[in-house]
Order: C-alpha cells, then sequence, then structure tokens
C-alpha cells in the first residue's frame, strides 16, 4: 500500500489521526471514539453491536 495513502491512528500519548504525515481533524467524541475502536480491530471486521457498545455503552439510542 502507498505510505500515502495510509490513516495512522494514535492512541497512546493522545488521540491523533494523520494520512502520509497530514494531521486529520476527527471531531467529537463519538467519532474519535469510533476511529479508535476501528483502529483496534487492526483491519478485521468490527460487528454493529460491538460498534454500538464501544460508543454508546450500556445506553444506546432508540
Amino acid at each position: 500500500m502507498d505510505e500515502a495513502a495510509r490513516l495512522r491512528i494514535d492512541l497512546l500519548g493522545g488521540f491523533a489521526v494523520s494520512r502520509g504525515g497530514e494531521a486529520l481533524s476527527v471531531p467529537g467524541a463519538r467519532l474519535r471514539c469510533l476511529a479508535a475502536r476501528l483502529a483496534l480491530a487492526g483491519g478485521r471486521t468490527v460487528g454493529a453491536g460491538v460498534l454500538v457498545e464501544a460508543i454508546w455503552g450500556a445506553e444506546p439510542p432508540a
């Protein structure tokens, strides 16, 4: 894969997302949580239920 096209998500030492050395903004706690959970999956499929629980915990939307 082209290094400039790779998305990098840093979770330790603060949340940061970059592509090709350029920092990307991820607005909102829920989007950052989603990005972090997907990054932890390491490219594997993550089920919708797992994502809902990661984002909303015990109180998902109706």
